[in-house]
């Protein structure tokens, strides 16, 4: 296991909430803008 795999899965894990905290965000803004 190299380094470089290592780094790569840990910033996946890392952005996977933050990928989907986004989307909530997008979300709710096309919602309000819908209204």
């Amino acid at each position: 296991m190299n380094k470089y795999k290592v780094i790569y899965y840990m910033s996946v894990l890392a952005l996977i909430p933050v990928v989907e905290w986004i989307e909530k965000k997008s979300k709710n803004l096309a919602s309000e803008k819908g209204e």
